[in-house]
């Protein structure tokens, strides 16, 4: 009898994700359609190619919206067994409040880890196909820069400033380079060239000139022969660093945190972001700890009173986030407690609702 009403109970749940799911997603491109749907025009943008766009636009807005429809989902299925009396009969069945929370619990951590690999696996392999849409059809900013040559680049490497006109990451060749050596925040060497290239291993630079500083004195020398450079940074981490660190996925972003802590880079938004990874999915756990007890005491009240409980939960938390998100990013607060700091809140919350809620 536990099977039959478990195997009910996760019938009835995932029935109303999917639909919450498809809901959102389909409310989210309209609304992002409409809004757009003038610079689509103004580009003579093809019908196909905008379902394309649309097409590589869905994997993110699912990650995003994952645990609003996780809530949605838990407050319209317990809640419309609490509404009709369900939940009574279950309980005269033995089927008790933590056999409930226990199966929607279940349900919650497998769509976390749904959205984790989501976020690693059809993100990180469509947010590029995206934004090269985005680039050739100019719709942003951005867009000026072909997708075959990225200008005006800068990354550290350890001790060294590295300055790029421009690089073309086909042929792994840079041109107008300037790399400064900075010891106790002086500059003690300069190299400048037209071009350097990347030989699998290593940077080569030729055709260009070294100067040497020691405190006013000045020496300048013409680069003869084709110079080693032993950079550590390869044109992948080049092009990464010019990203977006919510663009990126959490093991190229993890081993870009690690390749700035090298250069003694500022890392506080890259490692919140990185936190936030894991704090994301994780919410869906949140979110079930919170919603169930909240729906399972509405056989007095109506079932838009959850929704409206729902959304206004849905609309802090992530307030919450973005705020914990904003305080890592300047720094005002360490980067694990700025990307937790939703889930610490809303956790908080679950705590108070399933001591008051009646058994």
């Amino acid at each position: 009898m536990s099977w039959i009403l478990t195997k009910y109970i996760t019938k009835k749940f995932l029935g109303l994700f999917l639909f919450c799911m498809l809901a959102v997603v389909v409310l989210f491109i309209i609304v992002d359609l409409v809004e757009h749907m003038d610079k689509f025009m103004d580009r003579d943008m093809p019908r196909a190619k905008i379902i394309e766009y649309y097409l590589y636009y869905i994997p993110s807005v699912l990650v995003l919206v994952m645990p609003v429809a996780t809530l949605l989902a838990t407050v319209f299925s317990v809640g419309g067994l609490a509404q009709q009396n369900e939940v009574i009969a279950l309980k005269a069945l033995g089927y008790s409040l933590h056999q409930m929370l226990a199966v929607v619990l279940m349900l919650g951590a497998l769509i976390g880890a749904m959205n984790f690999f989501a976020s690693e696996i059809l993100v990180a392999q469509t947010v590029e196909q995206r934004m090269e849409i985005e680039r050739s059809y100019r719709l942003t900013r951005s867009s000026r820069v072909k997708s075959s040559r990225l200008m005006n680049l800068e990354i550290r490497d350890n001790d060294r400033l590295i300055t790029l006109g421009r690089l073309n990451p086909q042929k792994q060749l840079a041109t107008r380079i300037s790399i400064e050596t900075l010891k106790e925040g002086r500059i003690v060497e300069r190299l400048d060239a037209d071009s350097m290239a990347f030989n699998g291993s290593t940077w080569l630079m030729w055709r260009g000139y070294r100067r040497l500083f020691s405190g006013d004195d000045e020496r300048a020398a013409v680069i003869q022969d084709t110079l080693d450079l032993k950079l550590q940074v390869s044109p992948e981490a080049l092009i990464r660093a010019q990203g977006k660190p919510e663009d990126m996925g959490y093991w190229n972003l993890k081993r870009y945190v690690h390749l700035l802590k090298r250069s003694g880079a500022e890392v506080h938004a890259f490692l919140t972001e990185l936190h936030l990874r894991i704090a994301f999915p994780v919410s869906n756990i949140i979110i079930v700890l919170f919603g169930l007890p909240v729906a399972y005491n509405l056989r007095k009240r109506s079932v838009a009173v959850g929704f409206g409980v729902a959304l206004g939960v849905t609309f802090l938390y992530f307030g919450i986030v973005k705020l914990g998100q904003t305080l890592g990013h300047s720094g005002s607060l360490p980067p694990v407690l700025a990307a937790w700091l939703g889930n610490a809140l809303m956790g908080a919350g679950c705590v108070v609702n399933l001591v008051k809620t009646r058994k």
